[in-house]
């Protein structure tokens, strides 16, 4: 998904006139409409992208925006006087937001210390910064004790894990992503830890070069019946599914969502790679 802004500049040059502005929002974003919900400033959101459904109480929030594109009639009926987002997906939303008057903040979440530094922003933005620094506390708290229980597990003893994000054509997380974050804690061992992107369409070749000891096959598009992947030629071939150890009821904003709920799928995802003795 390609960004057209320079999120970290651009959180830099914002932060400063933040408390300028109204407390009207509207997220396009699902992980930070989930972040505001945490910090208990639910209603201070007037709009939310198509794709924001969590908690259950996100799904009453007018929808003005897909992921990273609002919508601009909805969006300016809503009165949203911040729009927030991850990204942004198209050159002309900064321009059309500008001239209706309307401030963007591109919060970027390529990592834990962008979501505490997200936390921290959004609790200078809702005036809630005890909460803010409560919930980072809670987090970091709760990421150095996943840390602990899986530092001591050696590299070799690490399953080989391959993140399927879609099949047709197969797409997986690289280095540069937080899903590989989440994998070393959950005590695994990302098959493209060395591939120096975010998230890459990789060939047959390679896959079956790399021969993951595990799968993790989570659709983003809603559909819950599970791909056999024994019937596919590629996909047959790799130990991980003649072994049966491919996960595919994974819920998807576990995986894809640096938010509040993203140590409940390292700790999902670790279950599955030591079914036996869970770290």
């Amino acid at each position: 998904m390609k960004c057209f802004l320079a999120p970290a500049v651009f959180f830099l040059l914002i932060l400063p006139l933040l408390s300028e502005e109204g407390k009207k929002i509207a997220s396009l974003s699902p992980n930070l409409t989930e972040m505001v919900f945490l910090l208990g400033k639910g209603d201070c959101l007037v709009g939310r992208s198509s794709f924001c459904d969590a908690p259950p109480e996100a799904k009453k929030i007018r929808v003005v925006g897909s992921f990273g594109k609002p919508f601009p009639e909805p969006l300016i009926a809503s009165g949203a006087k911040i729009v927030i987002t991850s990204t942004v997906r198209a050159k002309a939303v900064p321009e059309m937001l500008e001239k209706a008057g309307i401030r963007l903040i591109v919060i970027p979440d390529s990592g834990f210390k962008q979501y505490f530094a997200a936390l921290e922003l959004l609790g200078k933005l809702l005036d809630c910064r005890s909460r803010a620094q409560l919930e980072i506390q809670k987090a970091k708290k709760e990421l150095e004790q996943l840390r602990r229980n899986t530092d001591r597990i050696p590299r070799e003893k690490r399953p080989s894990v391959l993140v399927l994000i879609s099949l047709s054509p197969p797409v997986t997380a690289g280095k540069k992503s937080f899903i590989n974050e989440m994998i070393q804690l959950a005590g695994g061992r990302n098959v493209a830890e060395q591939v120096n992107q975010d998230y890459f369409t990789c060939s047959p070749e390679w896959i079956y070069l790399n021969q993951p000891d595990l799968i993790i096959l989570c659709r983003m598009d809603g559909e819950k019946a599970a791909e056999n992947l024994k019937q596919i030629s590629l996909f047959s071939r790799l130990k991980a599914v003649r072994n049966n150890r491919v996960l595919q009821d994974l819920d998807p904003s576990l995986l894809y969502r640096l938010g509040p709920r993203t140590f409940l799928g390292i700790r999902r995802m670790n279950h599955f790679f030591f079914p036996e003795n869970p770290h």
